[in-house]
């Protein structure tokens, strides 16, 4: 685990919570607004940054998801679809804003991961 200071923590999801599935919970409480895809694996966030990720599923697969909450205030979700034949992770926010497009973007800075997908550039 990486032993300096993190621009984030984690948010624990309850066990009913990842039950009932990504659906029944609100965009708030996990973010699903895709912002960036990185090149990374969950088990090596995991064994680097000490995230855990949780097993569900969405409305298109079973997923693993981690929450995190940015200093700043700001939630984004680290989602892995199992079908996905990429290994990747998304990092979703709840809206596709210029400050939710930034605060994706510095936590794929500071976990260290190559993005391969992003929402184009916010335009006001």
């Amino acid at each position: 685990m990486s032993s300096l200071p993190r621009p984030f923590t984690q948010v624990p999801l309850r066990r009913d919570q990842l039950e009932r599935g990504l659906p029944s919970l609100s965009n708030e409480e996990v973010p699903a607004v895709p912002i960036v895809m990185v090149a990374a694996d969950p088990s090596e966030l995991e064994a680097r940054y000490g995230l855990h990720f949780d097993d569900t599923f969405d409305n298109l697969d079973y997923v693993k998801v981690a929450v995190v909450q940015l200093n700043s205030g700001a939630r984004l979700t680290l989602l892995v679809h199992r079908g996905n034949p990429v290994p990747s992770v998304e990092l979703c926010a709840v809206d596709a804003s210029s400050v939710s497009v930034q605060g994706a973007s510095l936590l794929a800075r500071s976990l260290n991961v190559s993005p391969i997908w992003h929402v184009p550039e916010y335009a006001h």
